[in-house]
């Protein structure tokens, strides 16, 4: 069985099309091989961590690593940051994070994520002003009924 293998992969190589020149036992190909020293830009080392902290429910730990990022990159995970310190009960922070931007530059789910904030605040009047937001930005959206509905309990909380 072993001598069969032998063969088989003398055929390989030979019938491959790769070419190889044997020189004292080195193997030398045609073709280069990746480098192994490439550079990651800090700023992406700490979004890529602050991600798996996020996911992994350590907000804290995910929340350092976000704090460290350039604008750029911390645009791409604005709704981690911010619902980060959402979930570690501080919604002032979250807040000051997104009142950097318009709303119009944010994401349905960064909206109703605010919207949310803004509950947790009993800030009703706000929050229902977010909410009216999205249902005049998306009218045809799979969320639409969820988000009428919000509208409706906050309407219900602000008549009390």
């Amino acid at each position: 069985m072993s001598k069969m293998l032998y063969i088989l992969i003398i055929n390989y190589l030979f019938c491959s099309g790769v070419n190889f020149f044997w020189d004292l036992g080195v193997g030398i190909a045609n073709f280069s091989a990746p480098t192994p020293n490439q550079h990651i830009e800090l700023s992406t080392y700490h979004r890529v961590t602050g991600l798996k902290k996020y996911y992994a429910d350590d907000y804290n730990a995910a929340i350092y690593h976000f704090k460290k990022l350039n604008p750029t990159d911390l645009e791409n995970v604005l709704y981690e940051c911010a619902d980060s310190y959402y979930a570690l009960s501080q919604p002032m922070a979250a807040l000051a994070l997104l009142d950097h931007y318009a709303n119009h530059n944010l994401s349905d789910n960064l909206i109703y994520l605010k919207s949310q904030i803004y509950i947790s605040l009993n800030n009703y009047n706000q929050a229902l002003n977010e909410l009216n937001y999205l249902i005049t930005r998306n009218q045809q959206s799979d969320y639409t009924n969820i988000i009428r509905f919000d509208i409706e309990k906050l309407n219900l909380l602000i008549n009390e």
